[in-house]
């Protein structure tokens, strides 16, 4: 219904004088759309399709929760955690669904992007994680099921780093 209503002036005009490019600019505003295309169907029919953002995190936001892409932007504020994603360690503040979290949450993003839901944790990891965020040191910490931390460092490789932590994991 949202995506309707952001739409809608194209409703209210001749199909021949409705801009596409600014239906589709008006549906790629809400805060859930990564993308929107927007064609003409004659005679009288717009056809809009719309990829979705996935959540990959929530923030902490006082009593509620955000829920958080991969690139940061808020998705939406909901009363309550979503018991499937993980919780993004911020100490900032969140803003209302459409902002962008800043720059700085990108690596934690990252590996949350990386982990998937609870669930299903990764490629193989076999504890669920709980929160990610940043460690002092400037990489990334996630903070597993049952109390354990793993420092991970820096964002990248997350492949080979899942991978060796199933195998400490398995030894232990």
């Amino acid at each position: 219904m949202t995506r309707l209503l952001a739409a809608g002036p194209a409703f209210h005009q001749a199909m021949v004088s409705v801009s596409t490019a600014a239906v589709a600019g008006s549906v790629d505003r809400l805060p859930w759309v990564l993308s929107a295309r927007v064609d003409k169907s004659w005679p009288s029919t717009l056809v809009v399709d719309v990829v979705e953002r996935t959540p990959v995190a929530q923030v902490a936001d006082g009593p509620r929760w955000a829920l958080v892409d991969r690139t940061g932007r808020v998705l939406a504020i909901a009363p309550t955690r979503a018991p499937a994603l993980v919780a993004l360690a911020w100490p900032g503040p969140v803003r209302g669904p459409g902002t962008v979290l800043p720059g700085r949450a990108a690596a934690s993003l990252t590996v949350a992007a990386a982990l998937g839901p609870v669930e299903s944790p990764g490629p193989s990891v076999p504890a669920p994680a709980v929160s990610v965020g940043p460690n002092p040191g400037g990489g990334v910490a996630v903070d597993l099921a049952g109390g354990a931390v793993v420092q991970l460092g820096p964002a990248a490789d997350l492949g080979p780093k899942l991978t060796a932590l199933e195998a400490l994991e398995a030894q232990v």
